[in-house]
């Protein structure tokens, strides 16, 4: 009856949630930062970690046929059982271009953080051409992130975190 009366099946997007306090602090730091120039955009450094899969994507994938051909290799994905592999990396930039890039190894805690900040990110504050050598360190509010332990690290270190 759907079909008929017009609709199409199409796969959900996914978008994280975002509250009515995640609205708010993403007002605020668009005012706090709306008069920021370019010149003071360069002394951000961006972070993230990602999972690369050896296999696949972990999201839908589509492809078109008509009905009754025969499968053809661009309309098959390999899958693998139990895992396939994948690997979990950290990685920075500044405005000038990428950095280091470190191996998460299984699942990444404050601790192994800070290591990898201590290897990584101070590898590629070396590299990078921040004026005035006033880095700001830009990184989610993943827990790991914002732990004590990380806190500390950035205070001793003195390097300013990205509100």
């Amino acid at each position: 009856m759907l079909k008929e009366d017009g609709y199409k099946s199409y796969a959900k997007k996914k978008l994280p949630f975002l509250s009515a306090k995640h609205c708010k602090a993403r007002l605020a730091f668009a005012q706090k930062h709306q008069n920021w120039t370019v010149e003071d955009w360069k002394h951000v450094i961006w972070s993230d970690e990602t999972k690369i899969n050896k296999f696949g994507s972990d999201g839908c994938q589509y492809c078109w046929k008509k009905p009754g051909e025969p499968l053809e290799d661009r309309e098959v994905e390999a899958a693998v059982k139990f895992w396939g592999g994948c690997i979990m990396v950290w990685g920075c930039m500044g405005w000038n271009g990428p950095r280091t890039l470190c191996e998460v190894e299984e699942k990444m805690d404050a601790k192994q953080y800070v290591n990898i900040l201590e290897d990584g990110l101070l590898e590629s504050i070396g590299n990078l051409e921040v004026p005035g050598r006033k880095l700001i360190f830009q990184q989610d509010n993943d827990p790991k992130h914002t732990s004590k332990l990380a806190q500390k690290w950035f205070e001793d270190q003195r390097i300013n975190v990205l509100d």
